[in-house]
């Protein structure tokens, strides 16, 4: 109903009301009839005030959808990317760890780097000038410990070779379980990935 129907209708239904208070007033009605009629009266006022609710149209409802999926379309590859680069920092800092430990070994043990064979006990437990290790210091076993634990490998192979995350195996060669590739003779520690690469193109056992 419009504004120019409500008003004739209150109009109507208000001269209905006066008669009826007219009436009950000179037939000496009680009070009760009165106040009745009044709440009568006051409800029909009460309807221009009363506001049509209305849902959301489909139209909206597609807009919102398409907001969320151009959201979502920018947010989800900046966390993956982010996720990646994180990954590719660790390496970066793990590799750090392991060179400098590897060169304090070194310095300790009269230019001597640790074998191959024995990398993880004599960087991670106790050892004498000539590099035999020990799990409780004493006083010829003086040297280390250099790392807590060898760091697992952050980032994958290219898939077909190359060690798996996680991977805390060191060797010379490629090989199950093999996370990081050490040279004995100079020292020198990469990550077992083969071809796998960052972002950028630079392969990881460049690092």
């Amino acid at each position: 109903m419009n504004r120019g129907g409500n008003a004739a209708y209150l109009k109507t239904h208000s001269a209905r009301v006066d008669n009826v208070l007219d009436q009950r007033e000179r037939s000496g009605c009680d009070l009760k009839g009165i106040a009745g009629a009044i709440k009568l009266y006051k409800g029909y006022r009460g309807m221009t005030k009363t506001r049509t609710r209305r849902g959301f149209s489909l139209v909206e409802l597609v807009i919102v959808i398409v907001i969320i999926g151009i959201i979502a379309a920018i947010a989800v590859p900046r966390i993956s990317r982010g996720a990646k680069g994180a990954s590719d920092s660790a390496l970066r800092g793990d590799l750090a760890v392991m060179r400098s430990a590897i060169d304090l070994y070194s310095a300790e043990h009269n230019g001597d780097f640790p074998t191959v064979a024995k990398f993880e006990e004599q960087l991670t437990t106790y050892t004498n000038a000539a590099g035999a290790d020990v799990a409780t210091k004493d006083t010829t076993h003086i040297y280390g410990p250099y790392l807590k634990a060898i760091p697992g490998l952050p980032v994958a192979g290219d898939g077909t070779t190359g060690g798996a995350i996680g991977d805390t195996g060191v060797a010379a060669a490629d090989g199950a379980g093999i996370g990081w590739l050490y040279t004995v003779a100079s020292g020198d520690i990469v990550a077992n990935t083969k071809d796998a690469a960052d972002e950028s193109g630079t392969d990881y056992c460049d690092y």
